[in-house]
């Protein structure tokens, strides 16, 4: 895929308009269909982000049933598969969004030509400190030009939409990476006349003055602006953001949830959900600690070992369902250790979607999980879920849901205090789950409310 490209996801995902038929219809959109454009965080495998982007279409489209939608993610098209939307690259490295190995957060698209130079042993520093200029300087061009395809795809707009999660945010790249990128887009919007919408956002590591300055831009320059907690709305407000800045739940608490399918479980045992993460692993993470993450696994896999030894199945389970994986193999290691009969009693079903998750959780007595979305899509359908949290969001989370208790500090966490709260959630697990349904309901009736607020007036 090159050029500016836009792919038609229809009624089914295998379904594709062919590439002139898209060209004309881009050429010659209809004026009784507005065009409404959604800037979503480069999903890549991410649950959590394919859940509140298809949330978001299937709200918009009850305000606006006949709108073109341009959704800026490439991957997670199949949660809304059903729903007529197209792709649009939020920025040059989209493109290459269809690889199977993700690239380096910290190099970018380019890593494999660095590291390919970088290991050659007849270059010298000068040849390699030629190379990375060039490359540098390739970059720039690069993303100079693509402003020109970002205005021609943005032109027509009636309103662009930055929705969801921890868009603002540096740690995957600083400064130049997603900060920049929004503020491309904001300020085409204010060019082009396009109105900008701020749906939900987080404020996540944001270090770099650079980058805070490129976000107050963005933030500035919409017309509505809400933030998932209250922590991110007193983070911009100390940056400068006037009010009026709203908060509330994440999108995908308004996710329309399909049926759910009970299959058989070929398991005898009540079953326990454990959803891992890479946590410091150098081979992915931004914060790179391989002592931190082998404890972090280590803790995980003597936990999973004694469940199995109190007659529990665990399913282990995937919603970074590519940055993941590798945590998982290492867990299932780590649980079967020497003792190969543990294997009959862990269960990896294939997760490949939203759908996939949501339909393993009715099998579930209960969830361990440190990512958000885990936590977050398990406590959508009322499965009561155990926190090994690693970041603010986790804990804001768990205590927006009332269940501050049953969320442990991934850095103090230990097999003895996991066991205990687990074994609390256990006795408590009716109670907690009565509790999800209610907060649940409260946060559908609130992200409906600003629905109709921002979207009702037309």
């Amino acid at each position: 895929m090159t050029g500016v490209w836009m792919t038609s996801a229809t009624a089914s995902s295998e379904e594709r308009v062919p590439p002139a038929e898209a060209a004309a219809e881009r050429r010659a959109p209809s004026p009784a269909r507005p065009k409404i454009g959604l800037v979503c965080e480069i999903t890549n495998g991410n649950l959590g982000n394919a859940a509140f982007e298809a949330a978001t279409v299937q709200h918009i489209l009850r305000y606006y049933p006949e709108a073109q939608l341009y959704v800026s993610s490439l991957d997670s098209v199949a949660a809304f598969s059903a729903l007529k939307v197209e792709l649009f690259p939020l920025n040059p490295d989209a493109e290459r969004l269809g690889q199977k190995e993700a690239r380096s957060p910290e190099r970018g698209s380019g890593g494999s030509f660095l590291d390919t130079v970088e290991q050659v042993p007849v270059l010298g520093g000068v040849i390699r400190h030629a190379a990375h200029a060039a490359y540098r300087a390739w970059r720039i061009a690069e993303n100079l030009v693509f402003w020109f395809r970002a205005a021609r795809i943005l032109r027509g707009f009636r309103l662009l939409i930055l929705c969801g999660g921890g868009q603002l945010s540096d740690w995957w790249g600083g400064p130049w990476a997603h900060p920049y990128t929004l503020f491309m887009w904001s300020c085409l919007c204010r060019l082009l006349g396009t109105k900008l919408v701020v749906l939900n956002v987080a404020v996540e590591h944001v270090s770099s003055p650079l980058s805070r300055w490129f976000l107050t831009r963005v933030l500035r320059a919409a017309s509505y602006r809400s933030f998932r907690d209250e922590n991110s709305r007193r983070a911009v407000e100390e940056w400068g953001v006037p009010g009026p800045n709203h908060v509330y739940p994440d999108l995908a608490f308004s996710l329309a949830i399909p049926p759910r399918i009970t299959t058989t479980t070929h398991s005898d045992r009540p079953i326990i959900g454990v959803s891992p993460m890479p946590y410091c692993d150098p081979r992915v993470w931004p914060v790179k600690d391989a002592a931190a993450y082998r404890k972090y696994l280590s803790i995980l896999a003597q936990f999973s070992r004694a469940l199995i030894d109190r007659g529990f199945a665990v399913m282990l389970l995937a919603t970074q369902i590519r940055m993941d994986v590798r945590a998982l193999r290492d867990l299932r290691d780590l649980i079967i250790d020497n003792d190969p009969t543990r294997a009959k009693w862990i269960i990896e079903p294939e997760i490949a979607n939203v759908a996939d998750f949501l339909g393993e959780m009715p099998k579930l007595e209960l969830l361990v999980a440190s990512r958000m979305h885990g936590l977050l899509l398990a406590q959508l359908v009322a499965c009561p879920a155990l926190a090994i949290s690693y970041d603010d969001k986790c804990d804001a989370l768990m205590a927006g849901l009332g269940l501050t208790e049953f969320c442990l500090d991934i850095q103090t966490v230990d097999e003895e205090s996991l066991t205990a709260r687990f074994d609390a959630l256990r006795t408590a697990r009716d109670k907690v789950t009565a509790q999800l349904q209610q907060r649940v309901a409260a946060y559908r009736d609130m992200l409906q409310n600003q629905y109709d607020q921002v979207f009702g007036t037309g």
